[in-house]
C-alpha cells in the first residue's frame, strides 16, 4: 500500500516477549517502507489508543528514527477493544491496514468491521501466539491476508 495504518494490540496479554517482538518487527517494517509511503501507527487496548501523530505521515529517515523511539516506549496493559481503533484507522483513508493481536474478538466483530469498511480497505491481520478465527475472517472479508505467528 501507499497509505498504511498499523493497529497494534497493547493489552496486558501482550506483555513481555510478545509485545517486544511486535514492537521490533513494527520498527523493522516501518524502516523498510519506501519513501513515498504515508503511514500511521495506533497502539490500542480497552482503556484508550495512542498514536504518535494525527493522520498519515510521509516516511522519512528522521520520522523513522523518531517513531522508533516512540514505539519502543510503549507498554502493554488493559484489555482489548478493536472497533474504535479500526474506525479511527479507516477515517485516515488508508489503502491498507495491518492489524496485530494475540487473541480472539467477540463473534460480531468481523462483521462489524466489514460493515464499517465501506471503501474496501484491505486489512491484513497477524495473529500472535494464538490462531484466531476472527482475525482470519477480518482479513478474508476485506481481501487481506491472515498470518499466524508463534513467538
Amino acid at each position: 500500500g501507499r497509505r498504511v495504518v498499523f493497529l497494534i494490540d497493547r493489552s496486558s496479554s501482550m506483555k513481555g516477549k510478545r509485545f517486544q517482538l511486535a514492537k521490533e518487527h513494527l520498527i523493522a517494517f516501518i524502516g523498510d517502507l519506501d519513501s513515498g509511503v504515508e503511514f500511521s501507527v495506533i497502539f490500542y487496548n480497552n482503556i484508550h489508543e495512542v498514536a504518535p501523530f494525527e493522520g498519515l505521515q510521509r516516511r522519512s529517515d528522521t520520522l523513522v528514527s523518531e517513531i522508533s523511539e516512540w514505539i519502543d516506549s510503549q507498554s502493554a496493559r488493559g484489555g482489548t477493544n478493536i472497533l474504535t481503533p479500526v474506525v479511527n484507522a479507516l477515517e485516515m483513508e488508508p489503502d491498507t491496514i495491518f492489524l496485530l493481536s494475540d487473541g480472539e474478538f467477540e463473534e460480531r466483530v468481523p462483521s462489524d468491521i466489514d460493515r464499517m469498511n465501506v471503501e474496501g480497505v484491505k486489512i491484513n491481520t497477524i495473529s500472535l501466539h494464538v490462531a484466531s478465527d476472527s482475525l482470519e475472517k477480518i482479513a478474508a472479508e476485506s481481501g487481506g491476508e491472515y498470518r499466524f505467528v508463534s513467538p
